[in-house]
């Protein structure tokens, strides 16, 4: 599975990064839950997991859904901000917008401060030029 449904406050006691790339090294591409613990839900993020919000009932009836069901085939759309499930009902999901961006295009805090290497670096070098001393 690369998909995990959750219980609320999944996460909550996992404030390092272990947690979350214990998941990702088990296949974990994405989990789903009502809640989740605000580090946890910042470190899949920063890490390449999404982590999707929706209210309890939903979570509860999918989980349901996928106790009895025959097929436990899960589709999330990052794009379309969906959730399919094995019936075929969509479940839509909000997710902000520089959340969505990052994971859309693989970036971590370290490679999304590199998209901005050149302004970082003219900078460096205006500021150096006024604080010479620093340099």
């Amino acid at each position: 599975a690369k998909i995990l449904v959750t219980g609320p406050n999944f996460g909550c006691g996992s404030s390092r990064e272990h947690a979350v790339w214990g998941l990702e090294k088990r296949g974990i591409k994405c989990i789903i839950g009502s809640s989740f613990a605000g580090i946890f839900f910042d470190n899949c993020a920063n890490n390449g997991v999404l982590a999707i919000v929706l209210p309890k009932e939903t979570v509860s009836a999918l989980i349901q859904e996928l106790q009895n069901a025959e097929s436990k085939r899960v589709t999330v759309d990052l794009e379309a901000q969906t959730v399919t499930t094995p019936s075929g009902a969509t479940l839509h999901f909000e997710i902000e917008p520089s959340r969505k961006e990052k994971l859309l295009q693989g970036l971590d805090p370290v490679a999304l401060t590199l998209k901005s290497e050149e302004k970082i670096k003219n900078f460096e070098e205006d500021y150096f030029k006024k604080y010479p001393w620093l340099a």
